[in-house]
């Protein structure tokens, strides 16, 4: 594809380029071109690095570089030679034509190969070329997660237990004072906040030479002296010399001939203004709510009325600034909490982290962080940086940055110091050295990172400078025609942020969001639906069971559930994607989600429901998958048997599968017993609960002696664990179990083997999954968080998550002093909130809106085709600024209202929508025209012509052989006598199906080998009472001709009558161009002699199949048996009989 004018302007070899690239607009594309220009232009591959976000980004650059260069090598010269025109916009010369052919040699053979890495894996090499001068030892490995969390874990018990290195008493009363402050919880999450923040908490610590500096610093911040306490401040509060003690008592004096409340005031003032020092303080607080409300944030708006004021014209104004006075002094003793605050969560943290990078020293290990923030420091350390920065960055002539929105502050100071000396005024001018960075400040969504649009913005003006002051060119280009997106989801996405509040934060001031469309012509839809409501609350209903179907009642469980219907209605369908020329597939189809929520399981399920595949979520925490729940539980019970309520999940679970009945059978009238006991004394008597006690008495010896990855192991594989959770749970648990044997032979790999020591590592590291989702599988609809969904892509996409916003509910706040130093302000709760807080809070909340509209963009661009806008309200009214008000009033000017009947049938009450849509003008390509009969689109019949307003009615679907209604028994379902009948009667059926196909002397041995399983739990007698009723049958000479090669077993049958879905197995069908001859064996101990004693449940189910099969095969006669195994007896049953039961019925 020839490129633009905008991407030549970026890839010119000549210039350093700071690229802004919308969405869609060929980003990967412009920087590989910028590679293959760079290497045209005779630059050596191993003097270029290019840095990017992700592995997965990394991968990407170096396969499309070298794919491209390996098929310049073997291209015809006419077809090499218009390659290079399009990239360079000029015509190649020969001798240019043999360099690019010889490039792909050179890439492979260049020392150390072309660099694309991403920044860790670039601070990585670093640290191993230059380890002693990091400080660090030489072949240090870096930390997993697991391990990582370990280590975490270990330092804050340290820190608790009081056996840490650096446990002072400093730390002991900062301790003292955050347990104070909160719950149980507050601690945990603090040393998360720390870990989030730790190179900001390390970088201040530094700038301070101490945390005692830090301290005095944030005093000085709040107004406060070293000295200042709540005690002294309420103290000057309280002294005399700082009082109108005269005009107070007046006023108190006149409010004493006032109302009940004035003569309550009049009092309380006159008894604080008539005690001594020590009982002010005493009673100050009750004196403050004199003047004070909310909780000390404000003055009373009257404190004394009418009269008074008749009485004393200036009593209002007295108490009024009384009261505004108490209120400075509470603003300074809230300062004094946060100052106090904050000094104990930097003691905290400061020697939390310290005893954490003590434990990595102690095992020469590094995480991830600690890449980047050594290598930073190694680049700033005087005397060492220059010498490191001369060794690489004399290898070093061009700097790629991918993602340059992403890059925060301690990695932009890596890139500053790598290119330091690119422009230096010194640097030979001949010498060309260029930087290149390509981003887009709309995309900017991982704050939490560090990443923030304002580095984005001033990087792009450092780079600038010092460029154009090297009179080196420079060059800004902005790239904003998209190769992905239909022009009318562009038109769509336009429209939202063309205007506030949706603009502030993803647009610059001054700037207009315009996309230029290249699919012009091709077929978009953007659609949005009216939001679910929450249902209003009712007065007090009687309880229901909470397995009742909440699919009426609860909006996100409906939303979930609609989304999966009008998924199916695509793919069943096959409605067509225009602009492919083709059905849609679930592959095409990405839903996305602000935060992972209970929608997202609702809407797994519901989708599952349907049949539709579903590739599962982008990221799942290991222990929290249910599969791997199951294989802890067990674990769990194996170590301890008389926990009831583990045994009791196991039992139930897929691995065991006991019913519920199982369960209460066990679990009532066992007294005092445990579950364990009564399942072992149960066995006695019901072959169900022996077979259980056994399979898990032989686990438990097997658990003293095999390690977990061996324990593990033979539950999935030789005892068929693996088949049983996949059965009931679907292929989507095979990754989790998978992974969950890994880390069962990671475990081993590090640590000493035991049951024990294995499910406590494993629940503690809550390992998280990050699965590929990347690239689509036709097969599975994809649902991603957006901030994952960077660089996916899909023809439609689903926002249903867009009523709600990020709670700004954050206690931790980072600013700096007068000397621009970083500070960080801990508010343990809303009350302590002084003025500098809530100037903090409020520009952190505006900077949090504005990521979250950002990520707003960043969810909209993902659709190429077809965009879905819908979401559900709570019970808190949705924000006015929230993705759902923002684009359904945005699009309003430009869609068109119409009645949705999907979601009118969905039950849906406003079925008004929002649409906008283009149809197919362009010619589809000739590769994506499938035949119509694939996508179903055929001439339509006359009588869609006619409008009908008869509701559809779902089918009825009956599987013969589960009919029971015919029965005049109901048998309670605990009846053993039944349950083992039942099985019985299910293994003669399996030795009928399969001992026909086994030669005839070798019938008698594989049926006792069958019937001995110890699964079946068989008791002799019952086994002998089987082979002899098969066998019998079997050597029949008047029934040979029913297991005859024409015969078949387990028929599956499928077929319609009337309204009704028949879905089932004949036991045995013989077809013939004569006769088709249905038999259906049944196991019976009363075998009845006449038609008319026979269970109509019997003759329902096959009456069921001989309507079938008659309907299929009109012309033919069908024969109808009943064989009854014991005898055997076959009976015929008049096909009249069958059409009367199925009428009567």
């Amino acid at each position: 594809m020839r490129s633009t004018h905008q991407q030549r302007n970026a890839i010119n070899p000549q210039s350093s380029v700071w690229v802004g690239a919308s969405a869609g607009t060929g980003k990967t594309k412009v920087l590989t071109d910028r590679l293959l220009t760079l290497l045209l232009n005779n630059t050596p591959p191993e003097r270029i690095l290019c840095l990017t976000f992700t592995k997965a980004a990394a991968a990407e650059m170096s396969e499309r570089t070298a794919k491209i260069l390996s098929t310049w090598v073997t291209d015809s010269e006419d077809a090499l030679r218009k390659k290079i025109t399009d990239l360079l916009d000029k015509e190649p010369h020969h001798h240019e034509l043999i360099k690019a052919r010889q490039l792909f040699a050179r890439v492979i053979g260049a020392p150390g190969g072309m660099k694309v890495l991403t920044i860790h894996g670039f601070c990585q090499s670093v640290l191993k070329r230059f380890p002693l001068e990091a400080g660090l030892t030489p072949h240090f490995d870096l930390l997993t997660e697991e391990k990582k969390a370990q280590l975490l874990s270990n330092a804050q018990n340290m820190i608790l237990s009081g056996l840490g290195e650096h446990v002072k008493s400093d730390l002991s009363s900062a301790l003292d004072f955050i347990i104070q402050q909160g719950h149980e919880t507050t601690f945990p999450d603090l040393i998360k906040a720390v870990i989030t923040d730790r190179a900001k908490i390390q970088h201040l610590i530094r700038s301070h030479n101490g945390v005692h500096n830090a301290a005095t610093a944030t005093q000085s911040l709040l107004g406060l002296k070293p000295s200042d306490t709540k005690l002294s401040i309420q103290g000057d509060i309280s002294d005399d010399s700082n009082i109108d003690t005269k005009e107070l008592r007046a006023v108190a004096k006149t409010l004493a001939i006032g109302t009940k409340t004035e003569v309550k005031r009049s009092k309380a003032i006159l008894s604080w203004l008539n005690s001594p020092l020590d009982r002010r303080l005493q009673h100050y607080e009750e004196y403050a709510l004199v003047f004070l409300v909310n909780n000390k944030t404000d003055v009373r708006k009257t404190l004394a009325n009418k009269g008074t004021i008749q009485a004393l014209p200036n009593a209002e104004l007295i108490l009024q600034d009384e009261g505004h006075r108490l209120l400075r002094g509470e603003e300074q003793q809230r300062a004094v909490v946060i100052s106090e605050a904050s000094s104990a969560l930097l003691h905290i943290g400061s020697a939390f982290l310290q005893e954490y990078k003590n434990s990595k020293d102690r095992i020469s290990h590094l995480d991830y962080d600690d890449l980047i923030s050594l290598t930073k420091d190694l680049f700033e350390t005087p005397g060492i940086a220059s010498w490191v920065l001369f060794k690489l960055d004399g290898g070093l002539d061009h700097l790629l940055i991918d993602e340059a929105q992403d890059t925060n502050a301690n990695q932009w100071a890596i890139i500053q110091a790598l290119t330091e000396e690119f422009f230096s005024t010194q640097e030979d001018n001949k010498n060309l050295r260029t930087v290149f960075a390509v981003g887009d400040r709309k995309q900017s969504i991982y704050s939490f990172q560090g990443a923030d649009p304002k580095s984005f913005d001033s990087m792009k003006g450092f780079f600038s400078n010092r460029i154009q002051a090297a009179k080196r060119e420079w060059a800004e280009v902005k790239l904003d025609r998209s190769f992905r997106s239909t022009q009318t989801v562009l038109r769509a996405v336009d429209a939202v942020f063309r205007s506030e509040p949706a603009k502030t934060g993803v647009v610059l001031q001054g700037d207009t969001l315009n996309h230029q469309p290249t699919r012009i012509g091709q077929a978009g839809h953007v659609e949005v639906w009216p939001p679910l409501p929450t249902k209003k609350s009712e007065e007090k209903q009687i309880w229901k069971m909470p397995i009742e179907d909440e699919i009426g009642s609860n909006p996100e469980t409906r939303l979930a559930h609609t989304v999966a219907q009008r998924i199916y209605n695509m793919c069943k369908n096959k409605e067509c994607l225009e602009s492919q020329g083709r059905a849609i597939v679930p592959g095409d189809i990405l839903v996305l989600v602000r935060k992972r929520s209970s929608f997202i399981d609702h809407l797994v399920r519901s989708l599952k429901d349907l049949n539709i595949g579903v590739a599962g979520t982008d990221r799942m925490v290991l222990v929290e998958q249910m599969a791997v729940m199951d294989l802890i539980a067990l674990g769990r019970f194996l170590l301890l048997p008389e926990d009831d309520l583990t045994l009791a999940t196991i039992l139930k679970s897929p691995l065991l599968g006991l019913s519920e009945e199982h369960i209460f059978e066990l679990s009532h009238n066992r007294n005092k017993a445990s579950l364990w006991s009564k399942l072992a004394s149960s066995g006695k008597n019901n072959k169900i609960f022996k077979v259980t006690h056994n399979y898990l008495s032989q686990l438990l010896v097997k658990s003293g002696a095999l390690s977990p990855f061996e324990l593990y192991s033979h539950i999935l594989v030789k005892n068929q664990g693996r088949h049983k959770l996949l059965s009931r749970l679907g292929m989507e648990a095979e990754d989790p179990i998978d992974e969950f044997l890994t880390q069962a032979l990671q475990y081993e790999k590090q640590n000493t083997p035991s049951l024990e020591g294995f499910l406590h590592w494993i629940e503690r590291g809550q390992l998280q999954i990050k699965r590929d989702l990347e690239q689509a599988d036709p097969n599975n609809v994809r649902i991603i968080t957006v901030h994952g969904a960077k660089g996916i892509e899909a023809p439609i996409v689903f926002l249903p998550d867009t009523m709600s916003k990020p709670k700004n509910d954050g206690q931790i706040f980072w600013t700096s002093d007068r000397n621009k130093k970083p500070l960080m302000l801990w508010a343990p709760n809303v009350t302590h909130h002084e003025q500098v807080i809530k100037k903090l809070k409020s520009e952190s909340g505006a900077a949090a809106d504005q990521e979250y509209r950002r990520l707003l963009y960043v969810a909209m661009t993902r659709a190429k085709d077809q965009l879905f806008i819908c979401g559900w309200e709570g019970k808190v009214r949705a924000p006015d600024d929230c993705w759902y008000n923002l684009i359904a009033e945005a699009l309003k000017p430009l869609a068109k209202k119409v009645e949705s009947p999907f979601l009118r049938a969905a039950g849906f009450k406003d079925c008004q929508i929002l649409t906008i849509h283009n149809k197919q003008s362009a010619k589809v390509s000739e590769s994506h025209h499938p035949n119509l009969s694939e996508i179903g689109l055929r001439p339509l019949p006359d009588f869609f012509k006619t409008k009908v307003n008869t509701p559809y009615v779902s089918p009825i679907i009956i599987n013969p052989s589960q009919n029971t209604f015919s029965n005049p028994e109901v048998s309670s379902p605990l009846d053993e006598r039944k349950l083992q009948n039942t099985m019985i009667g299910n293994i003669t059926h399996s030795l009928l199906q399969y001992l026909p196909k086994i030669p005839v002397n070798q019938r008698l041995n594989s049926a006792k080998i069958f019937l001995q399983n110890t699964k079946w739990g068989l008791t002799q007698t019952e086994i002998t009472e089987v082979i002899g009723q098969v066998t019998k049958l079997l050597s029949d000479p008047e029934l040979k001709y029913l297991f005859s090669p024409q015969s078949k077993a387990e028929v599956p049958i499928v077929g319609k009558i009337n309204d009704k879905i028949i879905s089932g197995k004949i036991d045995r069908l013989i077809v013939t161009d004569e006769l088709i001859t249905i038999i259906d064996y049944k196991t019976n101990k009363a075998v009845p002699h006449q038609v008319q004693n026979v269970n109509r449940g019997y003759l329902f189910q096959l009456a069921a199949y001989y309507l079938c099969i008659a309907d299929a095969y009109p012309k033919t006669e069908i024969k109808c048996l009943l064989l009854w195994t014991r005898g055997p007896v076959p009976m015929h049953i008049p096909n009249s009989v069958l059409e009367n039961i199925w009428k009567s019925t």
